[in-house]
């Protein structure tokens, strides 16, 4: 054998030893962590590890399904559905019917008319409809939340009223 085979042999097997000593530490290091949580276990009590072991769910609800949460859903999309009401009893009843959402008719008041910061009759009828349908339809429910709150400013009143006491 020659020398340069002979160098050859010895770096091969020093490879090889050293792929087999990282092998041994990751082995060790996966020993070490699963004695670590071991003993974090044996800390508790066998009953409470029972507990935890017990209070898991294997899968989430799917409370798409749900009656009430059809319900909810129908509602904050303006669709019609059928309500909850309270008996005298106390029990609670699903038999209350609620119609969907409709376009009412436009503003006509005489107020509406005379002031002129109200444009109710420069909105023509596609363009309530469109809001209209933009709203409860493409809309969740947080943003039909912010969408009204960003309509209106909050003043606080110069005057509280006075309530008079007869």
């Amino acid at each position: 054998m020659n020398a340069a085979a002979r160098r050859q042999d010895q770096s091969v097997s020093k490879d090889a030893d050293r792929e087999y000593e990282m092998e041994k530490e990751n082995e060790l290091d996966e020993l070490d962590s699963d004695f670590i949580d071991t003993e974090d276990e044996n800390c508790i009590d066998g009953q409470e590890l029972e507990r935890q072991k017990k209070s898991k769910r294997k899968r989430k609800p799917e409370n798409i399904h749900w009656a009430r949460e059809k319900t909810k859903r129908n509602g904050m999309e303006g669709k019609d559905y059928l309500g909850y009401s309270r008996s005298k009893t106390g029990q609670i009843l699903h038999n209350s019917e609620t119609q969907c959402r409709s376009l009412g008719p436009a503003c006509s008041s005489m107020k509406c008319l005379k002031y002129k910061k109200r444009h109710c009759n420069i909105i023509t009828h596609e363009e309530r409809l469109s809001i209209f349908k933009k709203f409860w339809t493409d809309m969740s429910w947080e943003q039909k939340q912010i969408d009204i709150c960003s309509k209106f400013d909050g003043k606080e009143r110069n005057q509280k009223e006075i309530c008079e006491v007869s």
